[in-house]
């Protein structure tokens, strides 16, 4: 069995090591901005079709088109969004 001083040097070490990891946080104006990036590329990408449809004549095509590709720059936002924000930062 240990004793009171072991003890408390265990917990000391333990302590010292769970202070040493580092942090991972995402603030929420982050992920606000997030939401924000992936909204704007889609209403973006509509009215962008929306207007080549109306100057070529393609409709629904160039906002079907558009769509698409708002929503996979959208996700790709996000995607670039979250791997930045899950480096670890370390408090000194």
């Amino acid at each position: 069995m240990l004793s009171d001083d072991e003890k408390r040097l265990d917990l000391s070490e333990r302590i010292r090591a769970a202070q040493a990891k580092p942090e991972v946080t995402t603030p929420p104006d982050t992920q606000r901005n997030v939401g924000y990036d992936f909204v704007g590329a889609v209403i973006g990408s509509m009215i962008l079709g929306w207007l080549i449809d109306r100057a070529f004549g393609t409709s629904p095509w160039g906002l079907v088109g558009a769509v698409i590709m708002g929503f996979a720059v959208g996700l790709m936002n996000v995607w670039r969004s979250i791997e930045g924000s899950q480096a670890p930062k370390n408090k000194e």
